[in-house]
């Protein structure tokens, strides 16, 4: 990651994990004004991009999805945990 925003080529030797609790806003076509909130998810690099080729490139939809850092062509696979605006039931809920 520090790699790719230094403007630098990552070097990713293994498999990496990551979590964003808050989530991220995106863009589903790349444009201003056509954003939306994604949830927590995961995030996941691998040595191996050619494994990320096939998967979902539309982070509207919930599912899965492989993104790049922006003026970079590595992928990473996201996967939402929950949408942004569903309620996480919290610990007196479930009592």
């Amino acid at each position: 990651m520090q790699d790719s925003l230094a403007g630098r080529t990552p070097h990713i030797d293994r498999i990496g994990i990551s979590y964003m609790y808050f989530g991220a806003w995106q863009s589903k076509d790349g444009f201003s004004g056509h954003e939306f909130h994604v949830g927590p998810h995961l995030m996941i690099v691998s040595p191996r991009q050619d494994d990320f080729q096939g998967f979902n490139r539309d982070p509207s939809n919930g599912m899965p999805y492989v993104a790049h850092l922006p003026h970079r062509t590595e992928l990473y696979l996201v996967m939402p945990v929950r949408q942004w605006d569903e309620r996480q039931a919290s610990y007196r809920d479930l009592a």
